[in-house]
């Protein structure tokens, strides 16, 4: 275990708050004792109240209707499992007096996600297909565009701890500490290797343990499950040879890491890349799109916007911090009724829909190709997904340039998860799942069949806007078409 000197440590930092319990539904409670209340003062933040505003699953409530639990509350969860992982690695202390490293690294896991956009992950996407369209996709000029930045969830999370009022509330409990938090962060920072990042940021850390559990519940959804009791108590801390220290789990835990594994694996299919929640988040990021050009065009009357709008002074003035307090999920139900005085009448029937959940028709390319060519009995499900996958890529690079999908039509959707990421000689072991087998750590794919199976979920979806293209309803035979003719030159 690591070895502090807990109490030179401690002796300017004697005095704490009284203890305090957040009731939550996953695990009862989340404790905050000893040197942890020092952070309560973060959740009072205006920042960090933000997060009450931004819903965990964007748009998903509009396909699980009680899948409303915010950012906040994953935040607290993400906090309550690094509390039980850095347990293990600081195991001499008792009350929540954490070493200033401990005590980062829970800060960190309440502060994760605080750069986080209205809806999460889908504004952030948005943004980014409007500056694909502006710059023609060309990278260089996208990643050099200071709104690109501004909307980067990482970035701005690392923005917002080192400045202003967090990074005051952070350095008052120890000199450093918002430059300790924002490293945290950091995956390329010099806590790359560290343990206390890997509580953070791993193929198994506080933040995956939480909403694999959390998601889930909130959704109604009926899932694999996972047993984080057992799991944490068949952690165990090993030392490697350059002193770094790395968690590997109990070969007699690995069935349930297993679990854990195809557990998340399954929440794709299952929510996160549900097709009718992909449809209306490609609405959204039309939307988005459609009204961040009248605002660089200057056209501000065209969507009924004043220059002092928060979307306004995000592509005026990206680096306006403060303005990023208001880019929460209310602000773009409040603007689509500003949106609706708009001189763009497709823009006005876009949100007409989305207030009658009128979505996107969806074809599903994946579906019809597979339907095509069925599994023969002389093929493996291996060589038959590939086959699959490379028709489906195939259709999915000439369709893209087609003017349906350029004048935005239509929108090809290619996604995929893979069931675990495979270690490569240089992944230092605190980003690995390591199983130890008698006196060796091995990566889980060398031990699990399952994982070692290198499963992948893919999408091959196409979403029409159909109130400006009616003749979808024969792009099918087109797709089958089209199919059949990459099959015969294979």
């Amino acid at each position: 275990m690591l070895e502090i000197n807990y109490l030179k440590e401690f002796s300017m930092n004697n005095f704490y708050t009284e203890n305090k319990q957040i009731k939550d539904p996953i695990y009862g409670f989340v404790d905050f004792e000893g040197r942890e209340t020092q952070l309560l003062s973060i959740l009072s933040d205006p920042f960090y109240q933000r997060l009450r505003r931004v819903k965990q699953l964007g748009f998903s409530d509009h396909i699980f209707p009680s899948a409303t639990h915010t950012r906040f509350s994953h935040s607290l969860g993400v906090f309550h499992v690094a509390k039980k992982m850095l347990a293990l690695v600081e195991p001499q202390v008792v009350n929540g007096n954490w070493s200033n490293e401990g005590l980062a690294c829970l800060a960190a896991a309440l502060l994760h996600d605080v750069g986080h956009g209205m809806f999460s992950h889908v504004f952030e996407d948005a943004v980014k297909k409007h500056l694909e369209k502006k710059y023609r996709s060309e990278t260089n000029k996208i990643e050099k565009d200071p709104l690109f930045l501004s909307v980067n969830h990482e970035k701005i999370s690392q923005r917002i701890i080192k400045s202003g009022s967090i990074s005051n509330i952070l350095n008052k409990i120890y000199p450093g500490m918002s430059n300790d938090v924002s490293d945290m962060l950091d995956d390329k920072g010099k806590r790359s290797k560290s343990i206390y990042k890997s509580i953070i940021s791993s193929q198994l850390d506080a933040d995956r343990l939480d909403y694999v559990r959390r998601d889930p519940y909130f959704a109604g959804v009926s899932s694999g499950g996972i047993d984080l009791e057992w799991i944490l108590r068949n952690i165990t801390v090993e030392k490697e040879d350059d002193d770094n220290f790395y968690f590997s789990i109990e070969s007699k835990a690995y069935a349930s890491i297993e679990q854990y594994l195809v557990t998340l694996f399954q929440l794709y299919p299952t929510i996160y890349l549900h097709k009718k929640t992909r449809s209306i988040q490609y609405m959204f990021g039309l939307i988005i799109s459609k009204v961040f050009r009248y605002i660089d065009a200057k056209d501000l009357d065209s969507v009924g916007l004043s220059d002092t709008h928060p979307f306004v002074v995000l592509i005026n003035n990206p680096d306006d911090i403060d303005n990023l307090l208001r880019l929460d999920d209310s602000l773009f139900w409040y603007s689509i009724g500003l949106f609706s005085v708009s001189t763009d009448d497709h823009l006005k029937k876009l949100i007409d829909m989305i207030y009658r959940r009128d979505l996107f028709k969806v074809i599903d390319v994946w579906k019809i190709v597979d339907s095509i060519f069925p599994e023969r009995v002389d093929e493996s499900a291996t060589d038959h997904f590939k086959l699959v996958q490379n028709i489906c890529q195939k259709i999915c690079d000439k369709l893209i340039t087609d003017e349906r999908f350029i004048s935005e039509k239509c929108f090809y959707d290619s996604s995929k998860r893979i069931l675990y990421k495979r270690a490569s000689a240089i992944t230092p072991k605190t980003q690995k799942i390591n199983i130890k087998m008698g006196d060796r750590c091995s990566d889980i794919s060398l031990v699990s069949p399952i994982v070692a199976s290198g499963a992948e979920y893919h999408v091959h979806r196409i979403y029409i806007d159909h109130s400006v293209y009616s003749e979808w309803q024969g792009m099918e035979a087109e797709i089958k078409a089209l199919a059949r003719e990459i099959e015969q030159t294979q």
